[in-house]
């Protein structure tokens, strides 16, 4: 909701006040005043995070001035038991010989590098992205798109990713990630230019 409908409504309800105290119940007010401010809170501040969704795709954006706020897209991919394993993230980029997007892969700890992230579109010949690093909460691989990349995944319904776990393996990782609200999802973000 933007500002000057929080505002909107909030002169509307104290027009409505004098008429609401002539019904015979009270609670109306109070729920429209918290439906008020519950909206008033919904509307980040300059700096803030915030989220939307496109399909199985999260937006995860940073409110600017300008209102031109730059956002990646994001995919938390679950195994069979429901367990969060793999997040993918994905930016847009803007510049001179850049790709036209970074697509990254959060991995759990104890995965075994020299293996990478073994990723495939519906079914299509399996890429296998090296890990750049690991810190102290996941291993990082990445993996620059271009154009025709992108448009693979537009295309697509659904993606395989890939990891070895450590402690079995012999026994792979294999987690879909849905394509459903990609375009959607890439096509409403800015690109960026990325830090020099």
């Amino acid at each position: 909701m933007t500002r000057p409908l929080v505002l909107l409504s909030m002169v509307a309800a104290l027009v409505a006040g004098p008429v609401w105290a002539q019904e015979s119940t009270t609670e109306a007010p109070a729920e429209e005043a918290a439906q008020a401010a519950e909206g008033a809170a919904a509307v980040p501040a300059v700096g803030d995070s915030y989220e939307r969704t496109e399909g199985d795709w999260t937006l995860i954006c940073e409110k600017t001035l300008s209102g031109d706020d730059p956002c990646r897209m994001a995919q938390l991919l679950r195994d069979n038991n429901d367990n969060p394993v793999i997040e993918a993230e994905l930016s847009r980029l803007q510049g001179e010989n850049l790709p036209s997007a970074v697509m990254v892969f959060n991995t759990p700890l104890l995965t075994v590098l020299p293996e990478g992230v073994t990723l495939s579109i519906d079914g299509g010949s399996p890429v296998k992205i090296p890990f750049l690093f690991c810190d102290r909460s996941a291993c990082i691989a990445r993996v620059n798109l271009r154009d025709p990349d992108v448009n693979t995944f537009k295309r697509g319904a659904n993606a395989t990713v890939r990891i070895v776990p450590l402690a079995a393996p012999d026994n792979s990782v294999t987690l879909t990630m849905s394509l459903t609200g990609f375009t959607a999802a890439y096509d409403s973000i800015n690109p960026v230019n990325p830090p020099q």
